[in-house]
């Protein structure tokens, strides 16, 4: 009885290894058909995209070709207009030619434009002339409100000193008389202190000095450096004024020309005998 319930039992293991194995594969092949069922629908959207992609470029294609025709004929219809035009012109212009007049007044016109040409050059040389002046004058501008501004400086710090040693020796001496009353040991001591602490101050006040007349030296070489970039503009000025001379030009200098070169020297005159008394002006504080 024991040898038939074992066969049973393989029997049964047996049936359920082979229905699980034929479950198995039905799930495989389910979801191979699902694969493919999916494949055949993603080719067929892919299709359906491709053809409509080949339709957009056939319209798009087809309106290129359209446009191109258009433009095409303009352009046949523009170049016919353009040799109608040309050949109108040419026959105007060889008739224009043929009259003895219209020569003679073309020369005449030919004339008018070189003399306006050589206006023109002189009228340029005169812009250009009064352009150097322009910038020499920024330049001394510059320089001047520099100088004022150090010489304001100077002389604020040089009051602001002469203000703070008047208070230091006033409240000294106070402090002196005061100290001499109550001890005269301890007015010694203070007055040593004092001594040292007055010693440190005129050193570093003479510091100072020494600083502000290094910036005055500087300015007065910034001066120097100026004068002599004047006198060498100067003469580019005079070399261009006799190059434009020399151009052997027709047309006569205009009488404005001739004043404004008058106060553009008048000016610079006077700018340079301010420049001196302000030189003189600075030094006399060092």
């Amino acid at each position: 009885m024991s040898t038939t319930i074992a066969s049973s039992s393989r029997t049964t293991i047996a049936n359920e290894k082979k229905s699980e194995s034929i479950s198995t594969k039905e799930y495989y092949l389910e979801q191979s058909l699902q694969e493919n069922e999916e494949m055949r629908e993603r080719l067929n959207r892919q299709e359906t995209d491709i053809n409509d992609l080949v339709t957009i470029f056939k319209q798009e294609n087809e309106e290129k070709e359209m446009i191109i025709e258009k433009l095409t004929e303009k352009i046949n219809d523009n170049l016919e207009a353009y040799q109608v035009e040309k050949n109108e012109l040419s026959r105007k212009f060889q008739e224009e030619i043929a009259s003895t007049y219209i020569i003679v007044k073309i020369t005449g016109l030919n004339a008018n434009i070189s003399e306006k040409e050589s206006n023109m050059k002189l009228i340029q040389q005169e812009l250009h002339v009064i352009k150097d002046f322009r910038e020499v004058q920024d330049m001394d501008r510059r320089y001047k409100d520099i100088l004022q501004k150090m010489e304001k400086k100077f002389l604020e710090e040089k009051i602001r000193l002469q203000r703070e040693a008047n208070r230091k020796i006033s409240e000294l001496a106070g402090k002196a008389h005061k100290e001499a009353i109550a001890n005269l040991t301890e007015t010694q001591k203070s007055v040593f202190r004092e001594n040292v602490r007055m010693a440190e101050a005129l050193k570093y006040h003479m510091q100072e000095r020494e600083e502000l007349l290094k910036q005055n030296n500087k300015l007065v070489d910034g001066n120097k450096d100026l004068v002599e970039e004047k006198k060498l503009h100067d003469e580019i000025v005079k070399q261009k004024i006799v190059q434009s001379k020399g151009q052997n030009l027709k047309v006569i200098a205009s009488p404005k020309f001739n004043k404004v070169r008058m106060l553009l020297q008048e000016v610079k005159i006077q700018e340079l005998e301010v420049k001196v008394k302000e030189l003189e002006f600075s030094l006399s504080f060092v």
